[in-house]
């Protein structure tokens, strides 16, 4: 069996930061075809199976359904459920996969993802999206976020089947669906590396 470590050596792998949401990895000193074996079967993983943690159902105090109309809030329930739905987070290990966090909204004002209470161990990503406006200051919004880690895609039918299974379908709860993926897009380059005077070449991947 060909041990592939051997034949190349290690690797050597360049971090680059691009900007403050793109990172970029170069590969080098691969085997001539290996890029592409390689680059693809790592776009496949990442894209896929990245676990972090995402919202998946929310309730608010007074609200039956997602047609609900709240006094005092610009928002209707299903824009409010909408940008709940583009948060993403960090779960630490030793946290459960999935956490019931409450929140207290009171005052008039833009309240964004920024100004949630997280308890310790989930740590927001998406520190400044908007997600209601209160207009009434009389108006108190009182809320839980269910948030869960996992990776993949949760459906809504998935959703309402396995809440109905294990907790009976909790009443007025807001069903999210939602990708847990935090990759918008991940590319690959192969370029061919002239090693030598004899004209070998190795690939070098660059990812980003």
């Amino acid at each position: 069996m060909l041990d592939i470590q051997k034949l190349i050596g290690a690797p050597k792998i360049v971090v680059t930061e691009v900007n403050a949401t793109t990172s970029q990895f170069s590969v080098h000193h691969l085997p001539r075809w290996f890029g592409h074996t390689l680059g693809n079967a790592l776009r496949r993983i990442v894209l896929w199976y990245n676990i972090w943690a995402a919202v998946t159902g929310l309730t608010i105090k007074g609200v039956s359904h997602e047609y609900h109309i709240v006094d005092g809030v610009k928002e209707s329930v299903i824009d409010i459920m909408l940008n709940f739905k583009k948060l993403r987070f960090v779960v630490d290990e030793s946290v459960d996969m999935i956490q019931w966090v409450p929140q207290k909204f009171k005052g008039t004002g833009v309240y964004t993802s920024g100004q949630l209470k997280l308890p310790a161990g989930i740590t927001l990503l998406s520190d400044d999206v908007f997600l209601f406006e209160i207009t009434d200051p009389s108006t108190e919004i009182i809320a839980d976020v269910r948030i869960e880690k996992w990776y993949g895609y949760y459906s809504i039918d998935y959703l309402r089947h396995r809440d109905a299974k294990e907790w009976s379908n909790e009443v007025n709860t807001l069903l999210i669906d939602n990708d847990f993926n935090v990759v918008e897009y991940m590319k690959y380059d192969v370029l061919e590396v002239i090693e030598d005077f004899t004209g070998s070449t190795k690939d070098t991947l660059v990812l980003e």
